[in-house]
């Protein structure tokens, strides 16, 4: 998979100057975050995601060609994602593809690491989105499904969330660097679970859970911490992360 910085560079510069709101994401984040808006239980209005991203500062069409340019690449990067989880082929983009040594991924520069910041602010923005939907369905299974996708996805976002997600484990020799290396490897097949999951719910179609269904056996019963137990019975990550 190419680049995307290289095919949306216009989106990517904007982004990285003070053009921008000062609370916006940047280009890896919005990758991250984008990614988690094609994978809600809901459809996101694209007007509403877009203000978000711009920090109530969207381009708006009286503005130069210059900001236009760059929502038009923003609309356009959230369609090639969308095409990918919709067609069961989530993935980690190119750009934010892990470092060698697997605790430099912890680096909130890393393009990892700020992947993983920009999918949590996007789930917690659709939270109340994920809370109605898993309800409705009262699973406690979901729910367990959900958190273990959760916490590999979210657990490079910086430092102190990996130090907190690992510290969670009940009884455990393993280091932080132990963990992290695990959480990478099971991080392509959470990628696939989480959208799986949010396509399930906005179907309403239990029938077509068999992948999520498989990738549960790695992440949920046995608990993503690699600790070798159930996820229930053992961190229940998903209480910290919101």
């Amino acid at each position: 998979m190419a680049l995307l910085a290289a095919r949306f560079s216009h989106l990517k510069a904007y982004l990285a100057s003070d053009r921008r709101g000062p609370d916006a994401l940047n280009f890896e984040q919005l990758l991250g975050f984008l990614y988690a808006v094609s994978s809600a239980p809901d459809i996101v209005d694209s007007s509403e995601w877009l203000r978000f991203v711009f920090c109530e500062r969207k381009p708006l069409a009286s503005d130069s060609h210059d900001a236009q340019r760059a929502v038009l690449e923003a609309l356009d990067l959230h369609h090639a994602i969308n095409c990918e989880v919709f067609a069961d082929d989530a993935q980690l983009p190119q750009d934010c593809l892990p470092r060698t040594d697997v605790l430099a991924n912890l680096d909130p520069e890393c393009g990892l690491s700020r992947w993983a910041q920009g999918f949590s602010v996007g789930h917690d923005w659709l939270e109340e989105t994920w809370d109605a939907q898993v309800r409705g369905r009262i699973d406690e299974d979901l729910d367990w499904q959900l958190g273990g996708c959760m916490a590999v996805l979210c657990f490079f976002a910086s430092r102190e969330m990996a130090q907190a997600l690992h510290s969670e484990i009940r009884s455990d020799v393993r280091t932080l660097e132990d963990r992290a290396r695990i959480m990478l490897d099971l991080f392509p097949d959470a990628l696939k679970a989480y959208a799986d999951i949010g396509r399930s719910l906005a179907t309403g179609d239990d029938d077509d859970d068999e992948d999520v269904d498989a990738i549960d056996a790695d992440i949920v019963e046995a608990c993503p911490c690699g600790s070798g137990d159930a996820y229930q019975e053992c961190c229940g990550v998903h209480r910290i992360l919101h």
